[in-house]
């Protein structure tokens, strides 16, 4: 029998998928197919009857008043699940084909693609169909070997002793409510860029009901003024969103309390690892990275790769951030 790539959209038709990876999931396709201004696409690699690999990708809807905009994008995290580490990098390059020609004709702006195991996978099959890369960072922190504690310059640790000396507090949410007052710190803090896309808050809701993510919430007397969201997946924990309102509470150091929390959960969870998402450029004024390099983790390089199905715009976008 020979092999094929399906791609479905619709969570009754999914075959029984194996694997652990949440980004790669049954339940992230359930969220997001649940949630609004997002579809779902999983590109199954059938072989004699059986899923060989699966890519999840997801399609989001991004429109603004003011400015006027309104375009499409997708979103794939990571390289996908393979039942056969021979075929691999065959059946990415099968997925990653179908997946490009798909959003070309639902004339989808731009695919990014991120958070790959490995430098260098599917390099040669992502120029092939056209993809660019540009170098991008995530930050590291090992949990197995010291407590996060260990870690801390003796500047943070003040730092954290006086905020909870304030009366700030992070922990588990508690409810909806607690949630959405996250949310809307969130929110804020995306409204000034025309690139990252933040989920409907009814996803939120399912981060909070689910045994694969956590939200912590920052408090100050009652009010919720930071907040994160974990994934915990195949032994590590990654944060993958967090905010607080920093200007207005500058000297209680909410966002600091924020990711101390969360690395501390990891921790007392036996994580091995605190990957940070999405840390930006590797450049020096790059501030959000710098400030999470004080609680002791190590920058580790890694590609994000675009594709805009705008021929002209896709080739100067490549030219630009050639290596």
């Amino acid at each position: 029998m020979r092999t094929e790539v399906k791609i479905i959209h619709c969570s009754s038709k999914l075959p029984e998928l194996s694997g652990s990876n949440f980004f790669q999931s049954r339940d992230l396709f359930v969220i997001a197919e649940n949630a609004p201004g997002v579809t779902p696409y999983m590109a199954v690699v059938m072989h004699e009857g059986k899923v060989r690999a699966h890519l999840l990708a997801l399609l989001r809807k991004r429109g603004n008043w003011v400015p006027p905009y309104l375009y499409t994008h997708v979103r794939i995290y990571g390289e996908g699940e393979y039942a056969d580490e021979q075929t691999r990098a065959e059946d990415f390059n099968l997925m990653i084909t179908a997946l490009t020609r798909l959003f070309r004709r639902k004339l989808c702006l731009f695919i990014e693609i991120s958070d790959m195991s490995s430098l260098m996978f599917g390099y040669k099959y992502l120029r092939a169909n056209g993809y660019f890369p540009i170098n991008w960072q995530e930050v590291r922190n090992s949990l197995h070997s010291k407590a996060p504690s260990e870690r801390l310059s003796g500047k943070m640790r003040r730092r954290i002793a006086h905020s909870y000396k304030m009366g700030v507090q992070t922990r588990d949410a508690l409810n909806l409510d607690e949630v959405h007052s996250f949310y809307r710190i969130l929110k804020r803090s995306y409204r000034s860029s025309l690139v990252r896309v933040l989920p409907s808050e009814r996803q939120f809701d399912y981060f909070f009901t689910n045994p694969h993510t956590h939200v912590s919430v920052t408090t100050y007397k009652d009010k919720v003024i930071g907040g994160s969201v974990c994934v915990f997946t195949d032994g590590s924990a990654y944060l993958w969103y967090m905010a607080a309102q920093r200007k207005r509470y500058m000297p209680l150091h909410p966002l600091t309390l924020t990711v101390w929390h969360a690395l501390n959960y990891a921790y007392k969870h036996n994580y091995a690892h605190m990957v940070f998402l999405d840390m930006g450029l590797p450049v020096h004024g790059n501030h959000l990275r710098n400030f999470i390099l004080n609680f002791g983790g190590i920058s580790v390089a890694k590609f994000k790769w675009f594709h805009f199905n705008i021929r002209v715009l896709n080739s100067l976008l490549s030219w630009f951030y050639r290596e």
